[in-house]
């Protein structure tokens, strides 16, 4: 059955809805469906970004600028932080293989595209973060208690900004191999932001260095 025509069983359609429902439209009868040339055209896009950041991840080609994903968990999170990425001049994004799913239609959602415009990789932090230490890259971690205040942080020219779990934080093995902690100066009111927020305000002010 070719399905590029419009000709997708009742099952299939709903299946589609169910995982891709930023695409479906109710019915008649009230059921969630997806037109089928958006889907294709949904599902093409995806697939031409997937091998371009495969052939990226391939060539272990990395910027100058890079952002780590440490276990990153809400979808709405991690679409927020690509899309402040992108604004604020980040070149890679680098996320840990538990953080959650890129192409989670809620991440390409809230991303509002954004995760196109940029490298996005899964790879073993740990291990890619002492690749970049040898190279001279210096790792920026967070934290709301000894830090320093990232409006008068010194930033280099080669980082790697670690944003941690929403609810743990960086994991104690990043932690140790951070150069650098962050944090946020708040009002007494407020203990700490959540992840995106925090992302977006960190990335904000180093791209003002």
């Amino acid at each position: 059955m070719d399905y590029s025509r419009g000709q997708y069983p009742q099952d299939r359609n709903n299946d589609m809805a169910d995982r891709f429902p930023i695409l479906a439209f109710q019915d008649r009868r009230g059921h969630s469906r997806v037109p089928s040339l958006l889907f294709v055209c949904f599902q093409k896009a995806l697939l031409q970004a997937h091998q371009t950041y495969r052939r990226k991840e391939e060539r272990e080609e990395i910027g100058e600028k890079v952002l780590i994903l440490d276990r990153i968990q809400d979808p709405g999170n991690l679409g927020t932080i690509i899309r402040s990425a992108v604004a604020f001049n980040i070149d890679t994004i680098i996320c840990s293989p538990d953080t959650v799913d890129f192409y989670n239609p809620k991440v390409v959602r809230a991303s509002q595209g954004m995760m196109f415009h940029l490298p996005i990789l899964v790879l073993d932090t740990e291990k890619t973060i002492q690749e970049l230490k040898k190279k001279d890259y210096k790792i920026i971690g967070t934290k709301v208690t000894n830090g320093e205040d990232v409006r008068n942080a010194a930033i280099y020219s080669h980082f790697a900004l670690v944003i941690g779990n929403e609810g743990q934080g960086i994991s104690e093995i990043i932690e140790k191999l951070c150069d650098q902690f962050l944090y946020i100066k708040m009002n007494g009111n407020c203990e700490s932001l959540n992840a995106s927020v925090a992302a977006s305000i960190l990335l904000y002010e180093i791209s003002n260095k």
